[in-house]
């Protein structure tokens, strides 16, 4: 019974993390262009490490993303400062 419960909540988690990231690819944060720091404000600049700073994208017209960072130094400066560095992609 308790296996079975576990499965049921593992399961139940993964479909309420799946649900976040919906039309996106996993791990990716996509944000409104008028609103990237209030969209990146729960993120952190370890999210930026091995390749992660181009998940930060703005959704553009029909399936198209355009980086929000130009490169991962970008991208943990802008968290390092608190947002005080905006993005430069």
């Amino acid at each position: 019974m308790r296996r079975k419960l576990l499965v049921l909540t593992v399961a139940l988690m993964l479909a309420a993390m799946m649900s976040v990231t919906a039309g996106a690819a996993w791990g990716q944060v996509v944000c409104d262009p008028d609103d990237v720091e209030d969209c990146l404000s729960t993120s952190t600049k370890d999210e930026c490490k091995d390749g992660g700073w181009k998940n930060f994208t703005t959704g553009g017209g029909g399936h198209q993303h355009h980086h929000i960072f130009k490169n991962q130094g970008d991208c943990v400066s802008f968290f390092a400062t608190g947002g005080k560095n905006l993005p430069a992609g």
